[in-house]
């Protein structure tokens, strides 16, 4: 078989394979992929065939030791909208082309520049070396140009400055004695050095200098400004401020961006525009120039705070844009203010900002719904109206927008509307698990797309399915029962009883699985089997591992009473007495900061206090929601279980201080659900525990001494069935507490039995 015909079946391997493993990849649009990412090479399409060969799910890994043909597939394909899953760089994991290799895996450019950084010599500070002394010391770009011993003799003028040409026999000239490059004028046709290049070519310095622009009045902005375009049929003069946007290469950041030609014919984008600094006629600040509005100049913070926010008119009573003021100083409208400039959408009629083609966010919204979820014919599909329904009528649209625009979530619900098959469970299902997937079954069960279930009880499952397919036959033959009737039925059973199955209860179930492939993993190691193995086996094995093989006990319990193994048991797993504690006074500067410190985030104020006083995890204070808090006689009370607890006042302060809540979803909130005070990007669910206990250590708030100080000190003043009804405790808890603080509540008790008859006192929230 010649070379030739060793490629043609290579690519065909690769091209079938690529459809198979994508249905929505259509044959010719595979072809395009090929091609565009490089692969239709022999060298590129051998690595690629190869790397098929050995990584049957090489689409869906993410490997960073990828080569870079399979990296650029994916990155085309993920684009693409397909879903595939690009290697991204091993330090920062952003996916991008990653060139470089490292041992760890490849890295992206960014991160490889990071490694070429050293402290420059001069300055001290990290940046690329761009000059060496010749002591081998690096200099940053800075101090390479400021360096004397970089500097030479200018052989024009003799001063010892930075050569800014060097010529052919070695010496250099100055800045100010070299040459400047000369140029055809465009208006005089002069050979002469260029004053500006402007749209019509180089123009000379005394073209330039007459050239003056005529100062009038700008039809648009109403401020006497020199002229940038001067009035046609159908458009008035405009100001440079008010010119219409262009799209060019900025000179600044060198990106292809909307902007504006400047007066000497250079092109900056919005952002990189030069603005001078004049005082806001809205907020008195000097800033940069975002609009001249008849009010006066806007900066860029007023200027979207004032589009985005319209209130009735002084002049005409209408709900508009004020970016004008009367005589007496109230603000009014723009066609009350004289100019044709109202902030209306074209659409709907509301004033507010405009987003696109004289439209606002809403109806933009709108009409990028129906592109994404509807079908060739614009509507869309009776499965997805709910979810369209909450999506439009949100009190955010720009951040739906914003969702729909830049979230990979997004793009994942828009290629599987695509599709044209219907949404359900069992269809994510065979997505590869990872946040944009939770996210997209999240909004579409809590819009009723999808019914509901126990979330994390179902990624058990698929969880456990994928272990036990790489586990040998003989013991997924022994643990696939065990796990589905005996472990994951009383999980649904627990679940159903209490409608709620948490992520440490499915951290739990793994951990009692993964014992029991442990176990019998080192029962084939020592050529024994469930039924061969005795007490002394099981009790060598735990004596010979952490903790966590205690948790061997029920799967010892099943094979036993199922006849599979001999009387063989574990121990039950015990709860050892607290060890770490924090000094009484840390503890109290802990509190005090917490209380009193107001460069601390606000909610780690609360979150500490709430640890530090109570004893209460931040996890726990994470699922407290406003109607739990109550206000009576000026006094404020949170109810953790049954009871109020009393909140002192200075930490009733910064309850108040919080935030409103806001939670990161795009969807409208839900009534019926409860307003936790930190909400977290899916509805109803609070922020990480795990990022807000980093947080905490990171201030210095040490979490579990500080929880065993702040309980063992209310053991010591309550009695056990106080503490727990209080804090919201399991009496056994309160009982273990108290006798770690070695406090007899037995009194408490009798004194109980004799004031049983007296009338209780009324809850402060009655």
């Amino acid at each position: 078989m010649t070379a030739q015909d060793r490629n043609g079946a290579a690519y065909e391997r690769v091209r079938a394979r690529l459809i198979a493993d994508l249905p929505t990849l259509a044959a010719d649009e595979a072809d395009a992929m090929l091609t565009t990412a490089g692969a239709d090479k022999p060298r590129s399409l051998r690595q690629l065939d190869r790397y098929f060969d050995t990584n049957p799910d090489a689409l869906f890994t993410g490997d960073a030791a990828s080569p870079l043909v399979v990296i650029r597939l994916t990155l085309l394909l993920h684009k693409a909208g397909h879903a595939v899953v690009p290697p991204g760089c091993v330090r920062c994991g952003q996916m991008t082309l990653s060139r470089y290799r490292r041992p760890e895996g490849r890295i992206c450019d960014r991160c490889a520049r990071d490694d070429r950084r050293e402290t420059c010599v001069g300055c001290g500070q990290v940046a690329g070396v761009a000059a060496r002394r010749p002591d081998g010391g690096g200099l940053c770009a800075a101090c390479g140009r400021k360096d004397p011993r970089t500097f030479r003799d200018c052989v024009a003028c003799g001063r010892l400055r930075r050569p800014a040409r060097r010529l052919p026999d070695g010496g250099a000239l100055c800045q100010a004695c070299a040459p400047r490059r000369l140029h055809t004028c465009a208006e005089c046709g002069r050979q002469a050095a260029a004053q500006a290049i402007t749209a019509a070519g180089p123009v000379c310095k005394q073209c330039y200098g007459r050239g003056h622009r005529p100062t009038r009045v700008c039809g648009s902005c109403g401020q006497l400004r020199p002229i940038s375009k001067r009035a046609t049929g159908s458009t008035p003069d405009l100001c440079a401020d008010c010119l219409p946007t262009l799209d060019g290469t900025c000179v600044v950041c060198g990106r292809l961006r909307p902007g504006h030609l400047s007066r000497t014919g250079s092109f900056y984008c919005n952002s990189c525009r030069r603005r001078r600094d004049r005082p806001c006629a809205f907020c008195r600040q000097v800033r940069p120039v975002k609009a001249n509005w008849p009010a006066g100049p806007a900066c860029t913070t007023c200027y979207h705070r004032v589009r985005e926010h319209p209130e009735p008119c002084a002049g005409c009573t209408k709900v508009r844009v004020l970016i004008g003021a009367d005589p007496a100083g109230q603000p009014i409208c723009g066609p009350c203010a004289g100019v044709d400039v109202d902030y209306l959408c074209s659409a709907c009629g509301q004033a507010g900002r405009v987003y696109a083609a004289g439209r606002c966010f809403r109806c933009v919204v709108g009409d990028r719904l129906r592109d994404m979820l509807g079908s060739s014919t614009g509507e869309v599909p009776e499965q997805l109206e709910p979810l369209a329904t909450a999506l439009g009528s949100t009190d955010r649209p720009r951040s739906v927008l914003v969702w729909l625009g830049r979230s990979r979530a997004a793009r994942l619900l828009t290629h599987l509307t695509a599709t044209g098959e219907p949404i359900s469970h069992e269809l994510l299902d065979t997505l590869p698990a990872d946040n944009d997937v939770h996210y997209v079954r999240h909004i579409l069960v809590r819009t009723g797309v999808l019914p509901q279930r126990q979330e994390y009880l179902e990624r058990v499952e698929r969880w456990l399915e994928q272990t036990l397919a790489a586990s040998p036959a003989a013991q997924a033959r022994l643990i696939r029962p065990y796990a589905t009737w005996f472990l994951l039925h009383r999980a649904r059973r627990r679940a159903h009883q209490r409608a709620l199955f948490t992520p440490d209860s499915a951290v739990r179930l793994r951990a009692e699985i993964r014992a029991a492939l442990e176990l019998l993993d080192w029962l084939d190691e020592h050529g024994l089997t469930l039924d061969t193995m005795r007490q002394e086996h099981v009790d060598g094995w735990l004596a010979g591992g952490p903790p966590g093989r205690q948790r061997i006990r029920g799967f010892l319990a099943w094979a036993t009473e199922r006849g599979l193994a001999a009387e063989v048991s574990a121990p039950a797993r015990t709860v050892g007495q607290p060890s770490q504690f924090a000094d009484q006074n840390e503890q109290m500067r802990q509190l005090a900061r917490c209380l009193g410190e107001d460069t601390m985030p606000i909610e780690l104020r609360v979150i500490g206090a709430m640890l530090l006083l109570f004893g209460i995890t931040p996890a726990r204070v994470l699922r407290i929601s406003q109607e739990q808090i109550a206000e009576h006689d000026g006094d404020t009370y949170l109810t953790l279980d049954q009871h109020p607890l009393l909140i002192p006042p200075r930490l009733a302060v910064l309850f108040r201080q919080l935030p409103k809540p806001t939670a990161g979803t795009t969807l409208p909130p839900n009534p019926r659900e409860p307003r936790l005070l930190f909400p977290g990007r899916a509805t109803g669910h609070p922020v990480s525990a795990g990022g807000i206990r980093s947080r905490l250590a990171h201030q210095g708030i040490t979490i579990r001494a500080a929880r065993n100080t702040a309980l063992i000190s209310l053991a010591a003043d309550l009695p056990a069935p106080v503490l727990a009804d209080l804090l919201g405790l399991h009496i056994a808890t309160g009982v273990r507490w108290a006798k770690c603080a070695k406090r007899d509540w037995e009194t408490y008790l009798a004194d109980r039995r004799r004031t049983t008859r007296q009338t209780p006192r009324s809850s402060p929230t009655g």
